[in-house]
């Protein structure tokens, strides 16, 4: 067997410019701003306590070696009063992603953050921290969401929830992004790497290329995140030791995928381990003072056991299947039980009430295929006398608005909500596809008496607002996913009183906050607007990444064309200049773009230059290659 030749690759990148308007370019293409250099994928915030918050941001640079990053926090826009500041430096170690815990905040309180790399600065971030239980705090508002398929359509959800400016977090329920190949999940928009994603660069990359998604980059750029990923971070239908759509075989280890989806997310999500030393965890809580407490589940890869063929098969009526795990089953019930807030809020992955025909359940991948540990959940409730429970889920691309009863098919009364112990509020997915079927709705909920609310098919957000009295869920809806769009409308809203197990419809929207906090520019600071980016000079060729790196025979290259139809070469050269592997680039359309080089097996190690030539005009990349 050939030595493995291990090669350093990162991307320098040297301009030829173009002092011509852009042209018109493919609307599934995305389009990285060249006023955000070299901070293109934004900046976002997450995991906010009553004095610290997460800030994250990722540096395109033009060199092998960790780049120093300089930070700052203030209390305005114009940053005239800088609580903080530091220094980090972003490596390859972390795909050049950086994320610093920001310490000694003051409670209930909006800042400003932003990055500066050489005499560059990020986008300004906004973020607020959560209240204390010393906080007199009687509104709390956080936009829910989750599913979005890049190739279902545009983010015009995140786009809609970003507009309003009167949310305190979101709360991303999973799905984040999708695994499946360009073309498998939807045809509306492109989405890369075009292949299915199962390695480590795999995912570095489909991260890289959602967060140059506008709409996203806007949402993560004004309010911070609570986030847990669903199964499509890693795989469809994923558990603990497998999932639906991994086959061995063919895509090697599953906790070799599984580990490289989760380091990815980590990396390139605003998100604080809630354990050092386990990445692999992301259940936690995040307490907003008197108010809430926010418990964040793992009912995907922490403990679950495979899904069973049907609901009604043996196997999943087991009593020692789990859904949770037996440690974050435990976990959960300190947390439940020990909670001093007004409302215990648990933000989690797929539906839990029943969903079926004649009481027997359609999905075993739901909660309906656990009824043993769905049991333990409400036992959790009663045993310890928990009150104002409430269940936020995604994961099924259509909304619910449900009770949650003990025993569906003895003590429940649906018209009193009699014998449900807790409410859930399932949101919609932001594009990905959902069920049509006419008449649907009214199915569900004749076949389901503690479904109030459904909707299969519309795309959006839930707007859950608390307040000492009542936790009420709107449903939102977006009026188009194919084509970008910031219109929306309310659609419905049902709430849960205090000390109440049931849910209400609601007969006006929950009220806005009496004030708001100032937003952001759009731009960086020192961009003057002068030329805006359609009319500025631009680069033929920018060079966002290069994976894997080290890599030992394949290169992925991802980069972006500023002109459209021009024919071209990547080059790879030894440090003498030589050529030692070419490949044509056909004519494409602007917008992102991709390729795939498969080297020589006879290609030693050292250093290379990498080059992209588009036209008559070159405008190189070139990367240093070291041997590690």
């Amino acid at each position: 067997m050939l030595p493995i030749r291990l090669l350093f690759v990162v991307v320098l990148l040297t301009v030829f410019l173009s002092f011509q308007t852009k042209a018109q370019y493919r609307t599934d293409r995305l389009d990285p701003d060249p006023a955000l250099a070299p901070f293109y994928h934004g900046v976002a915030s997450g995991d906010p306590t009553a004095n610290s918050v997460i800030i994250w941001t990722r540096l395109t640079t033009t060199d092998t070696a960790s780049q120093k990053i300089s930070w700052e926090i203030a209390t305005d826009t114009a940053f005239t009063n800088i609580i903080d500041k530091g220094a980090v430096n972003a490596t390859a170690q972390t795909d050049y992603c950086i994320k610093v815990a920001i310490t000694s905040l003051a409670s209930n309180t909006y800042y400003y953050y932003r990055f500066k790399h050489k005499n560059a600065w990020s986008l300004t971030g906004r973020t607020k921290t959560a209240p204390s239980t010393a906080d007199d705090v009687t509104q709390l508002r956080f936009g829910v969401v989750s599913c979005a398929g890049f190739g279902q359509g545009y983010f015009n959800a995140y786009r809609h929830l970003a507009n309003r400016n009167d949310v305190d977090a979101i709360i991303h329920l999973g799905d984040y992004l999708y695994e499946y190949a360009d073309g498998q999940y939807g045809n509306i928009r492109m989405v890369e790497p075009g292949t299915e994603i199962i390695s480590l660069d795999d995912y570095r990359i489909r991260h890289s290329h959602y967060k140059l998604d506008p709409d996203l980059r806007r949402l993560h750029q004004l309010y911070p995140f609570m986030s847990i990923w669903d199964d499509h971070e890693t795989a469809n239908n994923s558990w603990y030791g497998g999932a639906g759509n991994h086959n061995s075989d063919t895509e090697g280890d599953w906790f070799e995928r599984k580990s490289a989806g989760i380091r990815a997310y980590n990396e390139w999500m605003p998100i604080n381990p809630p354990d050092q030393t386990d990445e692999e965890r992301i259940y936690r809580t995040a307490n907003y003072g008197k108010l809430a407490d926010i418990i964040l589940l793992d009912t995907r890869l922490e403990g679950r056991d495979m899904q069973a063929p049907t609901t009604i098969d043996s196997i999943a009526l087991l009593e020692d299947r789990t859904i949770l795990g037996k440690q974050q089953l435990d976990w959960l019930t300190n947390q439940m039980a020990n909670s001093q807030a007004e409302w215990k809020i648990i933000a989690q992955q797929v539906m839990m009430a029943p969903l079926g025909i004649n009481g027997v359940g359609l999905n075993p991948d739901q909660w309906d295929g656990y009824p043993a540990d769905r049991k333990r959940f409400y036992d959790i409730i009663l045993d310890n006398n928990v009150k104002n429970v409430v269940v936020l889920t995604g994961d099924i691309h259509s909304s619910f608005a449900n009770d949650l009863p003990y025993k569906n098919d003895t003590t429940y009364v649906p018209a009193t909500g009699e014998g449900s112990v807790a409410v859930e509020m399932v949101a919609t997915s932001i594009t990905s596809p959902g069920m049509p079927i006419p008449g649907g709705e009214g199915l569900a909920k004749l076949l389901n008496p503690h479904i109030k609310y459904a909707n299969l098919s519309q795309h959006g957000y839930i707007l859950l607002d608390l307040n000492p009295d009542r936790a009420q869920g709107d449903w939102y809806y977006v009026n188009t996913i194919a084509s970008p769009s910031d219109t929306g409308y309310y659609a419905a809203g049902y709430f849960v009183a205090q000390n109440q197990s049931h849910l209400q419809p609601a007969d006006t929207l929950a009220p806005p906050p009496n004030s708001l906090a100032i937003i952001p520019p759009v731009y960086p600071y020192g961009y003057t607007g002068i030329n805006s980016p359609s009319q500025q000079a631009q680069p033929q060729v920018l060079i966002l990444g290069a994976y894997p790196n080290p890599f030992t025979t394949k290169l992925y290259v991802q980069y972006y064309r500023y002109q459209p139809n021009l024919a071209g070469n990547i080059y790879l050269k030894d440090v003498m200049g030589k050529t030692v592997f070419s490949k044509k680039i056909v004519p494409q359309e602007m917008g992102l773009c991709y390729e795939q080089l498969y080297l020589p097996d006879a290609l030693l190690p050292g250093v290379y230059v990498l080059q992209i030539e588009l036209g008559n005009k070159k405008g190189l990349g070139y990367s240093k290659m070291v041997v590690k």
